[in-house]
């Protein structure tokens, strides 16, 4: 077992890690950082093999088990179970925000209000970052069952400084900042190889290009490197400069070292060859054709702005509008692909009276009586749902630079008249014609790649 490298990183956003009951976990486990070095090896392992003209679901059926433990199923040959040639090992201090933090990132506004249909006090809480909004939706629940308020004299006479105290006390179960954090990755074989550096390589891209934790798509669980240090002389020549701000060619010089290393790996198994050249990854893929990579620089506001984003990338960003080329530039147009791009999410129970089915293809929509959903659900057989994440990717790199993603792969609906995207809404919604006109899925693309300010917002890596 030999040390392979070691890392050290601090929160540039906040950070939601924790188990099913969502409180905050005091310390950042492997367990976390394991999902999302897997994620980009598919990514990077996809990549190369489109560069070296392999299929890319062969590549990463048969190399990332080899490199991160799984099942690796052979024609002739009965499946292998292969375990992980490497260790995470993690020594850091996670702590819950203060009262001054929580309200710089976390707090926009907070309301007492009596629900009269209900008969019940709720709190009405606004939230600075939209994914908070849904992460801590039933807040306002906990907070009146703490305080112990019931009656609508209860709720109209609660002072605001108990209120907010206890607001940041709950809140603190839930959010914090990672302090510091010292990542080992650990190689079991008794010699660095390839496999070992790729795999390092990953673990590098994924820290810097995407969260963890709750919200790791969107910008929450950002995390800032401050030192990569390695014995390997191999693996110091491809490593990026660290320093307070990475730059471009630094970022462009990690990329490529981790796809050629990929395509190495590739040589030295046999992967079938690529039917078609310029279709689609079947799944995201690290790729010039078929991923965008952008960073906005010299960010003053670097939490202010990622809130923003979200609100014009991911929450009906009608702003976007007029910066739409190509697209009907209205509310309805810019609003449907604002759903997709968020990614496909499960169903969600809600009192609709009814529900609308629409066809991906020719955009015609029946109404479905009784239905008690709400929002969108990709079906295939129409009794099976499906959820598909977003192909964006929004984290800081340093406390002045942030990263977009955009994967484009095959692995999104609208391919065939079998597959529906169905939304659910109210009849007296229906009855108002307010149904999104539906397009491929594709087209949500455009809102990055066709932004009329995009080489002046947006650098190109």
């Amino acid at each position: 077992m030999k040390e392979l490298i070691n890392i050290t990183v601090k929160s540039l956003t906040p950070i939601m890690i924790g188990g099913a009951d969502k409180s905050l976990d005091s310390v950042l486990r492997g367990a976390s950082l394991r999902g999302m070095l897997r994620w980009w090896s598919r990514a990077t392992v996809a990549g190369a093999a489109i560069q070296a003209g392999k299929d890319e679901l062969d590549a990463v059926n048969k190399i990332i088990p080899m490199l991160l433990g799984g099942t690796i199923k052979k024609e002739s040959e009965a499946s292998k179970t292969v375990s992980s040639r490497i260790k995470i090992i993690v020594n850091s201090n996670v702590r819950p925000l203060n009262s001054n933090e929580l309200y710089r990132y976390v707090i926009q506004r907070v309301d007492p209000i009596w629900d009269n249909r209900k008969r019940r006090c709720k709190v009405r809480i606004t939230y600075k970052h939209q994914r908070l909004s849904l992460l801590f939706m039933d807040l306002s629940k906990e907070i009146i069952r703490a305080l112990n308020i019931r009656s609508y004299d209860q709720c109209r006479k609660i002072k605001m400084d108990v209120l907010k105290r206890e607001l940041e006390k709950v809140l603190s179960n839930y959010i914090g900042f990672l302090e510091k954090a010292d990542i080992k990755l650990v190689t079991l074989s008794k010699k660095i190889s390839t496999e070992d550096r790729f795999i390092a390589l990953n673990l590098i891209i994924g820290l810097i290009f995407s969260g963890v934790g709750k919200g790791a798509r969107r910008g929450l669980g950002a995390l800032k490197i401050e030192r990569i240090n390695t014995e390997d002389d191999e693996l110091k020549k491809l490593l990026p400069r660290i320093a307070d701000h990475i730059k471009a060619d630094q970022l462009r010089y990690l990329i490529n070292n981790a796809l050629k290393l990929g395509i190495e790996l590739i040589n030295k198994v046999n992967i079938n060859s690529r039917n078609n050249s310029t279709k689609l990854p079947a799944i995201p893929a690290i790729h010039p054709n078929y991923s965008d990579f952008f960073i906005i620089v010299d960010c003053q506001d670097l939490w202010g702005i990622i809130c923003r984003l979200n609100k014009e990338l991911f929450l009906r960003p009608w702003s976007l509008g007029k910066k739409l080329r190509g697209i009907q530039n209205s509310k309805q147009s810019v609003n449907q692909l604002a759903h997709y791009i968020l990614g496909l999410p499960r169903s969600g129970k809600g009192r609709s009276e009814s529900g609308i089915e629409v066809n991906i293809f020719n955009g015609t929509a029946k109404l479905i009586k009784g239905s008690n959903k709400t929002g969108f659900v990709y079906s295939i057989e129409r009794k099976k749902e499906a959820r598909r994440a977003s192909p964006v990717f929004l984290s800081a790199i340093d406390k002045n630079t942030i990263s977009i993603i955009v994967f484009k792969s095959e692995d999104w609906p609208g391919k065939s008249n079998s597959e529906i995207l169905e939304w659910f809404t109210t009849k007296n919604q229906l009855n108002n014609r307010n149904i999104p006109r539906v397009v491929t899925l594709y087209t949500a693309y455009k809102i990055l790649q066709n932004l009329e300010d995009g080489r002046s917002f947006f650098n190109r890596i």
